[in-house]
């Protein structure tokens, strides 16, 4: 059969997949190939991108809208526009994959592919954490980035094993499960860590039968038997669980003066805020001296706080609705979706990572960081696509 562009894509977006733990480099080739190849193929056939329907779809686009009115009315204008972009760039992926991602085996192959990669990054960090590089990072150059991609990857794996027989697809998926349930102990972060609590709620909310599947139960109690081996044995996670609600912490003090000196900047331009980009350059106007990031530039560690600096209120409300619209998005096609599992366990994957991201995102600035952000849109146009493939029954 002929190669032809849409085969490129296609083979562009698995190796974005596979490459995404791995190499930052890999990312950004394959994410700027995939879409420069989709623009030459639209322009070549004269067809636009068509995207599904539905307020999940609108709430996204909100959100981009009101980011552009944040840009506008900005205290520097040029640099919210230039951020703008950015934020546009991380996104044009989710196009690429709704057009052209449109089988089922396609999916798999992609999820097979994000398996791989984080089987290898995840043996890398347990390799550092043996070593004694507490924090392990993996193929990331920081911990946090690990710990942000962590908090989607581990929920993702989890659902996916709970549609496989045991078999080598599932054999696979397990594997990278556990592996990145313990490279998530080894990386020590407590908002991923507080973030993996939303999951067993999670699953009981779109389908409590999952409890009777011994298989996927037994794997549960292994991991679970895991973390307590690794907090009951190993005094660096101890000391960091413990830190929690810690407030003479230093590294939580830090947190909090940064959300103040937000809360204070958005004081200054309470409906769109002083426009996105800027909280760097004005953060230090009201932070407090003792901070460890006080003269350097510095993002707010929260999602929330930095929007609401950034984009005012307004822009908080569209963040929170996109993500509530997605998240009752995929738990509707997962709970309406009990003759297709494979459709379900998609939608539960890509639900799962949504609320456990956006819970971490409470204390991290996750949506800030471009490899986060790229997977997170990489991941939601995957459900959408999948939720587009013909239905097929269990049978």
């Amino acid at each position: 059969m002929p190669f032809t562009l849409d085969k490129a894509i296609y083979y562009s977006l698995v190796l974005f997949a596979f490459t995404a733990p791995l190499s930052v480099a890999g990312q950004s080739i394959f994410t700027t190939l995939a879409i420069l190849l989709a623009v030459i193929n639209g322009i070549k056939t004269r067809i636009l991108p068509s995207l599904p329907t539905g307020i999940g779809i609108k709430s996204i686009f909100l959100f981009f809208g009101v980011l552009f009115l944040s840009a506008v009315f900005s205290y520097m204008p040029l640099k919210s526009f230039g951020m703008f972009w950015t934020y546009v760039a991380r996104f044009l992926l989710f196009f690429v994959v709704i057009q052209y991602v449109r089988q089922r085996n396609q999916v798999e192959t992609i999820f097979l592919a994000v398996a791989a990669g984080w089987i290898m990054t995840d043996v890398y960090a347990i390799i550092q954490w043996l070593h004694g590089n507490w924090r392990a990072t993996g193929f990331y150059s920081h911990h946090m980035m690990f710990g942000n991609c962590l908090t989607m990857i581990v929920p993702l794996l989890l659902a996916q094993i709970t549609n496989q027989r045991v078999s080598l697809r599932w054999l696979i998926f397990t594997a990278a499960f556990v592996l990145s349930v313990i490279a998530l102990l080894a990386n020590g972060s407590r908002g991923a860590w507080l973030a993996m609590l939303s999951i067993p709620i999670v699953l009981t909310a779109v389908d409590r039968s999952i409890l009777k599947n011994r298989i996927f139960m037994l794997l549960m109690i292994t991991t679970i038997l895991i973390a307590i081996l690794g907090i009951m044995y190993y005094p660096p996670i101890q000391a960091r669980i413990l830190s929690i609600t810690d407030m003479s912490d230093f590294s939580n003090a830090n947190r909090i003066w940064l959300w103040q000196s937000a809360y204070h900047l958005w004081s200054n331009s309470l409906v769109l805020g002083i426009g996105i980009g800027n909280y760097e350059n004005y953060f230090n106007h009201y932070l407090d001296p003792r901070s460890e990031f006080f003269g350097k530039h510095m993002h707010a560690h929260s999602n929330f706080m930095q929007l609401l600096a950034e984009t005012g209120i307004v822009g908080l409300i569209a963040f929170i609705f996109m993500f509530c619209q997605l998240s009752l998005h995929h738990y509707r096609v997962a709970v309406a979706s009990n003759t297709d599992q494979w459709r379900k366990t998609t939608a539960l994957g890509v639900l799962l990572l949504t609320v456990t991201l956006f819970i971490q995102g409470a204390v991290e600035y996750n949506m800030g960081a471009a490899v986060v952000a790229r997977q997170f849109w990489f991941f939601t146009a995957l459900a959408f696509a999948a939720y587009q493939v013909p239905h097929e029954s269990n049978s």
